[in-house]
């Protein structure tokens, strides 16, 4: 038989080799992503602690350009592998904090088709795509199968399958790859006042109303409509001021976010800029559409403003006599609206392009007929 020396020597060798496969997973790769219209490299950096890996990502800012975010991922890199051996990940988290505040020469950027992967980063590449993008992810058992906690979603890691529960059949159907989300360094306070000269204008019927919706995911999650792939902090507020009564504002400021929640959850991938905009234009016309449906309401009319932050963006949106302001610390202010007025050229021509007249033009204080 074989010498037990040559059978130690033998699995010495296969748990030395095991042990190189498993270090060649740890190291650092990079990647460019497109987000919000623009472009954001990602730099993994993965250390062994035991028999385990510890993964951890550093995002540089986000760019119009893809040549600029490839030139910011070859930086993060450079930083991370000079630095080191225990340093690496806050290396490249220092490097990330200094590009916010660099702008490349066109000179040094590179083409935009320039292939930035590396042979040596092949087997952590693998690895990674065996893992479920984002949080919230739990293994099934021992099988090679992933659940999300609080979404109908699943990942199979062996064929690279995102999968969703049918509403219908009540089975899994492939679906898009999720938004990893983003905790951006932001603290946002909110509030909400209402002013009037006497109690009566605080209590009357057709007073403006305010939703304040401070964490959309928490939110989501009681109300079953999960929305853990938003970029932090998400949160929305509202302003409804009505117009010949109050009945439809407070319609309208109740249902709000019962349209506004579930077509954000429907959507598991990164909402782009176009994207928020149709949002909001679908859950106008909704509202639109069932509040001339609600008994006392038909003849009454909403004005909205709405700011939807998601990180680093904020959206709004506004529709008839409410306005959005921005104001500065020195004071200064800016509207970020349009003029929804009968006075408004602009507004004028949509106006009579819907076959609508406007009463009192003449004089410069128009009403809509």
């Amino acid at each position: 038989g074989t010498p037990m020396w040559q059978l130690a020597q033998g699995r010495e060798a296969m748990v030395r080799k095991e042990r190189e496969a498993k270090e060649a997973q740890a190291g650092d790769v990079l990647n460019v992503e497109s987000e919000a219209g623009g472009f954001r490299s990602v730099l993994w950096v993965s250390k062994m602690v035991g028999d385990k890996y510890e993964d951890a990502k550093v995002r540089g800012p986000r760019r119009k350009k893809r040549a600029e975010a490839i030139q910011d991922g070859l930086d993060l890199r450079s930083a991370c592998r000079d630095a080191p051996k225990d340093m690496k990940l806050e290396a490249a988290q220092k490097r990330s904090v200094e590009l916010l505040f660099t702008t490349w020469p066109p000179q040094e950027l590179p083409r935009d088709d320039y292939v930035y992967q590396e042979e040596v980063e092949k087997p952590m590449r693998q690895r990674l795509a065996r893992k479920p993008r984002g949080t919230g992810w739990q293994r099934v058992g021992d099988k090679e199968f992933f659940r999300h906690c609080s979404a109908p979603m699943a990942f199979d890691p062996v064929k690279g399958r995102y999968l969703k529960v049918d509403s219908v059949t009540n089975s899994y159907v492939d679906c898009d790859m999720p938004h990893d989300p983003i905790e951006y360094p932001l603290v946002v306070n909110t509030g909400a006042s209402l002013v009037g000269q006497t109690d009566e204008d605080l209590n009357a019927p057709d007073r403006p109303r305010s939703m304040l919706l401070k964490e959309l995911v928490k939110t989501g999650a009681a109300m079953k409509t999960p929305l853990f792939f938003l970029d932090q902090p998400a949160a929305c507020y509202a302003l409804f001021d009505g117009v010949r009564g109050g009945a439809a504002v407070e319609w309208c400021s109740k249902h709000f976010h019962t349209k506004l929640l579930p077509q954000l959850s429907a959507s598991i991938t990164s909402w782009h800029d176009p994207d928020l905009r149709d949002l909001f234009q679908s859950i106008l016309a909704e509202l639109d559409v069932q509040l001339v449906q609600q008994a006392g309401c038909c003849w009454e009319g909403v004005s909205v403003s709405i700011a939807l932050l998601l990180g680093d963006r904020l959206v709004v949106a506004s529709l008839g006599g409410t306005h959005a302001l921005v104001i500065g610390p020195n004071g200064s202010w800016r509207a970020l609206d349009g003029r929804h007025s009968p006075v408004s050229t602009e507004e004028q021509k949509r106006i009579k392009a819907l076959g609508a007249e406007i009463e009192g033009e003449a004089s410069g204080c128009g009403v809509v007929q």
